[in-house]
């Protein structure tokens, strides 16, 4: 009874009106009020809900994510980007260099053009407008990522108010991104389909320094394997194939408490009474009923990728309490 009503319908007020017309009972209504404030005071409060972020390329921005999360009863930052190299997705994380170079080479109040921002850390497959905090020589404000009538990304940094500025900039400044570093119950990290076997020391690297930083942001990790794409190219057999499930390899066997490997639940999750799916099955590719094109996942798909997870979560024993 959170308003300070009493079991009788009367309130604490009640009580002290009650005190002065009836005399010597006004003790239990006194008795009771003491109960019902110790009894208040020591009723903890509900858990807050459950934190996850996934952090990847399209393969993540797909949206199964919002799956598991709404299956464990949490809410979820979807830091997906479509068409992002895993160096790019690194970088956005705090995980590797970001420079920039400023037009002019100076902050001044307003937006500053940045000529150059290696490596493009909100560009995608899209051409919707991003923004995301930034510290730039030591001046906080905003990167605003826009894309022009060619369809190229521009990149600019608008400081905050209450700045000292103007502030020089040399060129090749280091910066750092205001990636979401908040506590998170759970971070899904999907990363390297967008060219992570062209250099596989190179990517294993990068993930090595992701999952480093996430071990200090995230109470437990999924690490997702790299599906390969229903394209002859890398069906079964092909060196497109096997450099992928060498990479797949290399990362079970890396990170063996966080590696699941999405590419087998993906390619398994077809339905055997379409001719279409057992074709690609057999090939061991993404069936046909389960994507929307080569390589994206449809909602049939998505729910594949989300049952594989949960299930995941649920042999790690991960939010037993959650479970929806």
């Amino acid at each position: 009874m959170g308003d300070g009503r009493l079991a009788d319908g009367t309130g604490t007020h009640d009580c002290a009106r009650r005190r002065v017309l009836d005399g010597g009972r006004s003790r239990s209504c006194l008795l009771l009020a003491i109960v019902w404030a110790a009894t208040a005071a020591t009723t903890p409060s509900a858990a807050p809900p459950l934190r996850f972020m996934a952090l990847g390329d399209s393969l993540t921005a797909g949206g199964y994510a919002d799956t598991v999360a709404a299956r464990f009863g949490a809410t979820v930052v979807d830091a997906g980007l479509g068409g992002q190299t895993t160096l790019q997705i690194a970088a956005r994380y705090g995980a590797a260099t970001v420079t920039v170079v400023v037009a002019g080479g100076r902050l001044v109040p307003g937006t500053n053009v940045l000529t150059t921002i290696a490596p493009e850390l909100l560009g995608s497959s899209n051409k919707d407008t991003r923004t995301m905090k930034a510290l730039i020589a030591g001046v906080s404000g905003t990167l605003l990522r826009t894309v022009d009538a060619a369809g190229a990304n521009r990149t600019s940094f608008v400081p905050d108010a209450g700045q000292k500025l103007p502030r020089t900039v040399p060129n090749g400044t280091r910066i750092e991104v205001g990636a979401d570093s908040r506590p998170y119950d759970l971070l899904l990290l999907c990363v390297g389909r967008n060219g992570g076997t062209a250099d596989p020391d190179r990517f294993m690297a990068l993930v090595d320094a992701i999952v480093a930083l996430a071990r200090s942001r995230a109470d437990h990790i999924v690490l997702l394997g790299i599906p390969n794409a229903a394209d002859p190219a890398e069906a079964r057999g092909t060196p497109g194939y096997e450099r992928i499930v060498a990479l797949n390899h290399r990362l079970a066997q890396r990170y063996p408490d966080l590696f699941l490997d999405i590419r087998i639940a993906y390619n398994r999750g077809g339905d055997p009474r379409r001719a279409d799916d057992q074709a690609d099955m057999a090939r061991d590719m993404p069936p046909r009923s389960l994507r929307a094109d080569l390589i994206h996942y449809n909602p049939a798909g998505a729910h594949v990728w989300a049952d594989a997870v949960t299930a995941y979560i649920r042999r790690k024993g991960w939010f037993q309490g959650n479970k929806l």
